[in-house]
């Protein structure tokens, strides 16, 4: 596996990438909304490397944003299913 980002604790598969997140995505108005798995609480979920990761993080990481460890990652619209 390689750090496509700054965030060195969170390491993506090579096939992680902006492209593949839009890919599971849903375009309604300014919002990406996840397809795939969600919390109990609705917010969407990832395996990768070898564990569940926000979404929102991963797309952060692949912006090129570092963020601490349980910082929440937030949206502009604070809709759930929203990358």
């Amino acid at each position: 596996m390689k750090a496509h980002h700054k965030d060195a604790a969170l390491l993506l598969p090579e096939h992680v990438t902006l492209d593949w997140l839009a890919a599971q995505c849903s375009e309604e108005a300014e919002c990406w909304i996840w397809n795939g798995r969600t919390t109990s609480n609705g917010y969407p979920l990832v395996f990768v490397g070898g564990a569940d990761v926000s979404v929102r993080r991963v797309a952060a990481a692949l912006a090129g944003n570092a963020f601490a460890p349980r910082q929440p990652i937030t949206t502009t619209c604070r809709c759930r299913e929203c990358v």
